[in-house]
């Protein structure tokens, strides 16, 4: 039986934040969406001077990062989140990611292997990662 110890909401980690994502009793991370950039208005960005919407879709890199992990933490702003050029270089952006917890490991392969029945999209897991193998 699977069940899922922890799921983040998509909170916005701001300039000078840090993203800290972390799982207990053997489990581990399992990104499930990050973005980078300048989302919507909100905590991170106060007011729209007509440079809000431009954003990257980071989430193979905090899969990389942090999915297998017990621990995993990303400092706001990122150099390499930066360099995928998500809005104009002299405006500040802020990531925004959930990931859920779950029991499995990484192999030396660096393959997941997890309890992917119940870790689908359908249910909150990611959708075509790389290095994504089912367990037998």
């Amino acid at each position: 039986m699977f069940v899922y110890m922890f799921v983040s909401a998509g909170e916005e980690y701001c300039h000078n934040e840090e993203f800290a994502a972390e799982c207990y009793d053997g489990n581990v991370i399992l990104m499930t969406s990050a973005l980078y950039g300048r989302m919507a208005v909100g905590r991170c960005v106060k007011t729209d001077f007509g440079f809000v919407g431009c954003y990257k879709d980071v989430m193979s890199e905090l899969h990389e990062r942090c999915s297998g992990r017990a621990y995993c933490s990303v400092r706001v702003p990122d150099t390499e989140l930066d360099n995928t050029d998500p809005c104009h270089v002299d405006l500040k952006s802020y990531l925004q990611a959930t990931y859920v917890c779950i029991s499995g490991q990484y192999t030396r392969q660096q393959h997941f292997l997890g309890d992917t029945e119940n870790a689908g999209p359908e249910n909150g897991g990611p959708k075509n990662i790389k290095g994504w193998k089912m367990q037998d």
